[in-house]
């Protein structure tokens, strides 16, 4: 099973924001257990390796990512962030995760809130920070709130209300969202 930690700047610089593992797959990581199975057994029948590429499951989290599916934007943010099969990209790993977290994926929303603070593909902004470690905090997602109450003190009475209000929005629209319609 694939686990992606991120060390922003890489580890030589040991500066590292504490990202979640993400976990995809239990074996082959694609996005479609049908085609890893079709792919895999191809390659076996003609005597090759039954590993995929790291193209190819970069690929296959770009395909279920693109499709909406919540795990893998996760997991293709943390991975772009991280360097994990291929070269690291902050700003399209900042941009997965935050696709996640507008649908109210908890791990996503305390992960931004940490790149917002750390200005890690994302300008660094304490407001932005203080919306998305509210909104995991509120979803009880370890560490959030101890991370949000560190905020703070980096902003002024002004900055908590909007950012608050900001975080109600953002709640209210994603459980609209997610209602059924009649």
């Amino acid at each position: 099973m694939f686990a992606a930690f991120a060390y922003f700047g890489g580890p030589s610089e040991g500066t590292s924001l504490g990202i979640a593992p993400a976990r995809w797959g239990d074996g082959p990581e694609t996005a479609d257990g049908v085609d890893a199975e079709r792919i895999l057994a191809a390659r076996k029948d003609a005597g090759g390796t039954a590993a995929l590429s790291d193209d190819e499951r970069i690929a296959s989290l770009e395909r279920a990512a693109a499709e909406g599916n919540l795990d893998a934007q996760y997991a293709l943010g943390t991975t772009l962030l991280n360097g994990q099969w291929g070269p690291q990209g902050n700003r399209r790993g900042a941009e997965w995760l935050r696709r996640a977290a507008e649908r109210g994926y908890g791990l996503a929303q305390l992960q931004l809130g940490r790149l917002y603070h750390a200005g890690v593909g994302v300008d660094a902004d304490d407001v932005k920070a203080y919306v998305w470690l509210n909104l995991a905090a509120e979803q009880r997602i370890g560490g959030a709130d101890v991370a949000r109450d560190a905020m703070l003190d980096r902003l002024t009475p002004t900055e908590i209300r909007h950012a608050q209000a900001e975080s109600r929005r953002i709640s209210e629209g994603q459980r609209s969202a997610s209602m059924p319609t009649p």
